[in-house]
């Protein structure tokens, strides 16, 4: 019967793991030796037989393991952690990958492999194992240190890119199709975590907090683990992998208050399933392909383990990490996994690799399984061993070069803040708009009836995306507008900011943006309009549109305070209140700007000494510099040459101050 098949294989499996887990405790040892060995041991490739008959099961229930585990780490690598660490981890990834892909290239060639060889054994060498590293730091309890939350971002951005580049190999014989598919694969990710991470933040949290109102541990627990299988299947219906669904979900559901409950009740079944995983890992090690590819495997093997120590290391190096985070991170990298497997599976099924390439995979993937705990392990001395090495002086200039980096991180601290306020929202703001634009396609398609009926559904279909042109319109005027202003003083030509018209500018751009919005909209509605009718629909959405705009500003200014809410940012895009009238803040006819020149005699004077509300009645409550906004300016702030000064008061009061 396939029943007791099955429970006898997980006996099995279970059994021998429960004694090479309990070997690995007695030698102080990692446990996820143990399950590899385990894995070995029962494996169909060890003597004289097989000791599970159900390989596909076991297979299966490999792949919850690794459900489970990924959202066991996104729940303690949560998204505030990710922004923390984000610009700097994609920056160290890239160049992890870029530097382990040409060094498997350049050992391929060694070998004297062919070039589609070589590229795919730079690309199996280029992704660290996620589940590995993952399972290592939390059977030494480093999941919380600093450089473990560096290696997670890394780990997450790699996991990322590999999903592009599968798209791009997968297209290597198309040659012309093969970049437009690779683009439009990366595409489809960045929607998907968007769109999935915004609607999820919505959504989760909310209900979780509702759930524990019932105070039932057990109750909590089988919602989160619906919504974790749920977020897996979905990622993997939509075509990506299924550990990218769980660790998503595991970040959204780890700003939850409830968290510690939850994590008490989802850990139990994490450590079950995942050693599954690693038991099931460890069947692919087939003995007789090791001694075949032995040399080889033992150099390649070795050449990952440095190679990746030191691009790890240099990569976080020249992200902005101290000496001891990045080199331990490095030495954290220091092996291949999933993605490993998947990339010669590919080369083996489209037939553009070599048949060796998988069991090489799958032979240094367990190699430097093994050797990871033990790096991580001595990363502390090694460090020491080597500052010691590289002696003070070096040292001293290596901290020179983070300490310089840091500077000038702080120097375009309003930049980083441009890039957090402005374009992050624009991306969210703009997935948004696809897919509203998008559902209601798919449901103009199964609308029935005559053509005024579909004039009705697109013209309300159209105010109720009104409210994110909007804020697209608001967001792409102002990134405009900041690096408009940025460019010109960098340039040295910054006296032109003097003679331009801000305030028109920003109309400009802002009605430009709304109509090209709304033009996308009416264009899409031509597949299901006549043109008349389409034309009549257009002009009575525009007067609709402007009879109603307060209301329309409502909704724009609820979303912004929604999204404020759900992304934890403080404040939402700083001039939207204030510096701009046609943002539909509540003060909009109490508020003006004032774009200082440099002849001004307010120039390179304090706040406090031109005494101004006393001597208009108007408030100075913020400047516009540079592409930053200084809400409420301190009294000894000084006023500079190109400032755009936020006045606040009625019309003569404004007018004394100007």
């Amino acid at each position: 019967m396939p029943e007791v098949s099955l429970l006898r294989d997980l006996s099995v499996v279970m059994v021998v793991a429960a004694f090479t887990t309990i070997g690995c405790h007695l030698l102080k040892q990692p446990v996820v030796i143990g399950y590899l060995l385990a894995g070995f041991i029962v494996g169909p490739h060890t003597p004289p037989f097989s000791l599970v008959n159900d390989l596909h099961s076991i297979e299966t229930l490999a792949e919850i393991g690794l459900v489970f585990l990924m959202f066991a780490v996104g729940l303690e690598f949560n998204l505030p952690k990710l922004r923390r660490v984000g610009l700097s981890a994609t920056l160290a990834a890239v160049l992890e990958i870029l530097g382990m892909v040409g060094i498997g290239y350049g050992l391929g060639k060694l070998f004297g492999w062919n070039s589609m060889d070589c590229l795919f054994l730079g690309l199996i060498l280029s992704i660290s194992s996620t589940t590995i590293i993952a399972k290592v730091f939390t059977d030494l309890k480093l999941s919380g240190e600093e450089f473990a939350q560096v290696v997670f971002g890394i780990l997450i951005l790699e996991d990322l890119m590999a999903i592009g580049i599968l798209a791009l190999l997968s297209g290597l014989g198309a040659s012309q199709a093969a970049g437009v598919q690779a683009v439009t694969a990366l595409g489809q990710v960045a929607f998907f975590v968007v769109l999935f991470l915004v609607v999820g933040l919505a959504l989760v949290p909310k209900l979780l907090h509702w759930i524990g109102r019932f105070h039932s541990k057990e109750l909590l627990g089988i919602v989160v683990l619906g919504l974790c299988l749920a977020s897996a299947l979905l990622a993997s219906r939509l075509g990506f992998s299924v550990a990218l669904g769980a660790f998503m979900m595991g970040s959204i559901i780890g700003v939850s208050p409830e968290i510690e409950e939850i994590e008490s009740w989802i850990h139990p079944i994490r450590d079950m399933f995942s050693a599954i995983f690693f038991v099931a890992t460890g069947l692919l090690i087939n003995p007789q392909l090791i001694m075949q590819y032995k040399w080889a495997i033992l150099m390649v093997a070795l050449v990952t383990i440095v190679g990746k120590v030191l691009s790890g290391a240099t990569g976080a190096f020249l992200s902005g990490y101290g000496p001891k985070t990045a080199v331990k991170a490095g030495m954290s990298l220091a092996q291949i996994g999933e993605f490993s497997f998947v990339f010669a599976a590919l080369a083996l099924k489209s037939k553009k690799g070599s048949d060796f390439l998988y069991p090489l995979a799958v032979a240094v993937s367990v190699l430097t399984a093994f050797t990871t705990p033990y790096l991580i392990k001595r990363s502390d001395k090694t460090v020491a061993t080597l500052l010691e090495w590289i002696g003070e002086k070096r040292v001293d200039s290596l901290l020179g070069y983070h300490r310089w980096l840091h500077s000038l991180s702080q120097g375009q601290s309003g930049i980083g803040r441009f890039l957090s306020r402005y374009l992050v929202r624009l991306i969210i703001y703009s997935v948004l708009f696809m897919t509203a634009l998008s559902l209601i396609s798919l449901t103009a398609l199964g609308w029935k009836g005559r053509w005024y009926f579909h004039a009705m559904g697109w013209l309300l279909g159209f105010w109720a995306v009104l409210p994110l042109i909007v804020a697209l319109a608001t967001y792409i005027s102002h990134f405009f507008l900041i690096i408009f202003s940025e460019l010109l003083p960098r340039l040295k030509v910054g006296r032109f900011l003097e003679f331009i018209p801000v305030q028109g500018m920003y109309t400009f751009l802002f009605d430009g943006s709304i109509i090209a919005l709304a033009a996308c909209y009416w264009l899409r509605s031509l597949f299901f309009l006549p043109f008349h009718p389409l034309l009549g629909t257009i002009v009575l959405s525009a007067v609709s549109a402007f009879a109603f705009k307060r209301l329309i500003a409502n909704a724009y200014e609820r979303i912004e305070l929604a999204l404020d809410g759900i992304l934890g940012l403080a404040t939402s895009e700083p001039l939207r209140q204030a510096a701009l009238k046609e943002g539909g803040g509540l003060l909009q006819n109490s508020i003006e700007q004032l774009l200082l020149r440099s002849t001004d005699p307010a120039v390179a004077q304090s706040i406090r000494s031109l005494d101004l509300r006393q001597k208009s009645g108007a408030s100075l409550i913020g400047i516009y510099r540079k592409g930053v906004f200084l809400s409420n300016p301190a009294p000894e702030e000084i006023l500079q040459a190109h400032d755009t000064l936020v006045l606040l008061g009625d019309k003569e009061h404004r007018a004394r101050a100007r």
